[in-house]
């Protein structure tokens, strides 16, 4: 028997659930990587003991469009010291030690679009971030407390020791933690204000949600 938060979890998605549109069987599927791409565009994949390989390995699978998702490299060498000014280094997006923005000692330079979401996409993180770093530059006073490293434990994302990426974050807490940085995070009545003011229909599912 599902326990009482999954039941919870139910009611909550009865009420406010999206309808899940008809896909009309087409649908984004979990495959292992590519073992080999056969001339006539048919692929093979690699065991890798996981049960998307069971579902796939008896399928003949041809491909239309291959991309090829290469990564890229953080390498900032115009931000590097000079020959000139061997003193005067900029900080790079590894050591953003300020919201993932800037570093601490040197503002003037923020990253924008660094941090990794968990889930969601980097564009509003990135808006976010855009108007944190220049409410700092243009007008500091109007940030209602020091930006403390203590203050990003909680978007944070746990990772092992040896993982290639440590800029992870969880998309909700940090754009809310942001928002709290600016004083422009909302309330549960400021919610419930718009809602009425705009009249928006079925306003009482949001003191579910």
């Amino acid at each position: 028997m599902p326990g009482p938060r999954l039941w919870l979890y139910a009611l909550r998605s009865a009420i406010v659930q999206t309808p899940v549109p008809d896909t009309n069987g087409r649908k984004v599927d979990l495959a292992p990587w590519p073992k080999e791409i056969g001339r006539d565009g048919t692929v093979r994949f690699f065991d890798n003991q996981q049960p998307e390989f069971s579902r796939l390995k008896g399928e003949r699978i041809k491909l239309d469009i291959v991309i090829l998702s290469t990564g890229y490299k953080q390498d900032f060498p115009f931000l590097e010291p000079s020959r000139t000014k061997p003193t005067r280094a900029y900080g790079t997006a590894n050591q953003a030690n300020v919201r993932g923005i800037w570093r601490r000692d040197e503002p003037t330079v923020g990253f924008i679009g660094f941090v990794r979401p968990s889930l969601g996409a980097i564009p509003p993180l990135a808006e976010m971030q855009a108007q944190l770093w220049i409410l700092n530059i243009l007008a500091p006073e109007k940030i209602p407390h020091p930006l403390r490293a203590t203050d990003e434990e909680h978007y944070r994302l746990k990772l092992p020791p040896d993982s290639r990426i440590e800029y992870g974050v969880d998309h909700e807490s940090y754009v809310y933690q942001l928002a709290l940085d600016m004083n422009s995070a909302i309330g549960l009545w400021d919610v419930l204000a718009i809602a009425q003011k705009k009249d928006v229909r079925d306003g009482w599912r949001l003191l579910v949600v």
